[in-house]
């Protein structure tokens, strides 16, 4: 992990923002405000804590995984409401959101990839207690922060359906 005092701060914030987001529909009467602002809540905390991801070592295409999201859950949303200019919108949303997704992730694929050199495998055959201890921990971020955007997805995804009463 790069040297940064304030990396739980961050962490923190975005996934407070996250919570607020979820918990927002289900505190106060669901309205198309409250909805809208739960679904901004909720990509933006998701695009922070991929941010937030960027900063470890091995985080490169976090923030772009994150930013991605940050535009597939608006334009996702933007295809419950029936009107041609606004589906039109909610496309180019999401092809914004799928390419900076896609990016993350091959760049998250590549950096995997590159860490991998001869010199490695043999250090890790050798010693297999150092390699999972030393290998967890990005799994675990990656596992966390893929949990956190699913949850947010679910989340807008479930207020949404509600809000336009469909079951």
């Amino acid at each position: 992990m790069k040297e940064d005092k304030n990396s739980g701060v961050g962490f923190s914030l975005a996934l407070a923002i996250i919570v607020v987001g979820i918990v927002l529909p289900i505190v106060f009467k669901q309205t198309l405000i409250t909805t809208v602002f739960s679904v901004v809540l909720v990509s933006v905390g998701v695009a922070g804590l991929g941010i937030e991801l960027e900063s470890f070592d091995n985080g490169k295409g976090f923030a772009s995984i994150g930013i991605g999201i940050l535009f597939l859950v608006p334009a996702i949303s933007l295809f419950f409401i029936n009107s041609t200019l606004i589906k039109i919108v909610g496309v180019l949303l999401l092809l914004i959101g799928v390419f900076g997704t896609f990016v993350g992730v091959s760049e998250q694929i590549t950096v995997r990839n590159s860490k991998k050199t001869t010199k490695e495998v043999t250090k890790e055959i050798k010693s297999t207690d150092k390699s999972i201890s030393k290998g967890m921990i990005p799994n675990v971020k990656i596992l966390f922060f893929i949990l956190g955007a699913l949850a947010g997805f679910i989340a807008n995804l479930v207020t949404i359906l509600d809000y336009l009463k469909i079951r």
